[in-house]
């Protein structure tokens, strides 16, 4: 228990160096789905998109959040350093997509856990998965997980944001603005 403590202080203290310094909401050119148990359905849920420049870390991430049901929120981060790792395992998803439909398989399976983002001693991975809803709908599940110090935290509570084909396509055009710097941001100082 006194380990927990010490390890706890210790990421409390890392978490101070690396903060925010600038933070801007950008339009998200993607809904991700979350399942609804009522009607059997992935439906679309509000989906945000924010830059932030962080010290002490990976310089400039853009991050993704879903407004879940209820007061949940999942979401998921990428450093302009780890776009293409990230966009490499988006493209695989849409590859075993293709190939299932193809055959008529169903089948759920790990894709990869990429590296999205660093804070100090934290880094912040993004898990992807691939889930067959049925033969033709197969969709790309992305979890952010957190590794302190190398071992990964475990995250019972950690929300998945899902995609179809149609969404990680954009998805992956949106990534590649983010590292080409074509994002375009509002002019916030403008409203004064």
């Amino acid at each position: 228990m006194m380990m927990k403590k010490i390890i706890v202080m210790t990421g409390l203290v890392f978490c101070m160096i690396g903060v925010s310094a600038e933070e801007q909401r950008v339009a998200a050119n993607f809904t991700a789905l979350e399942g609804n148990k009522v009607n059997s359905q992935y439906m679309p849920r509000p989906t945000f998109a924010t830059t932030r420049s962080i010290q002490g870390g990976s310089a400039t991430i853009l991050e993704f959040e879903m407004q879940n049901y209820g007061n949940k929120v999942s979401k998921f981060g990428v450093a302009t350093e780890f776009v293409d790792e990230n966009i490499e395992a988006i493209n695989k998803y849409l590859k075993w997509a293709a190939m299932a439909k193809e055959r008529g398989d169903l089948l759920d399976k790990d894709i990869a856990t990429i590296k999205g983002y660093d804070v100090g001693p934290f880094y912040e991975w993004n898990a992807y998965q691939f889930h067959s809803g049925n033969q033709s709908s197969h969709y790309l599940i992305i979890t952010q997980k957190t590794k302190f110090l190398s071992f990964f935290q475990a995250d019972k509570d950690a929300e998945s944001l899902v995609l179809d084909e149609e969404n990680a396509n954009r998805l992956i055009k949106m990534l590649l603005e983010f590292k080409e710097g074509k994002i375009s941001k509002s002019k916030v100082d403008d409203y004064q």
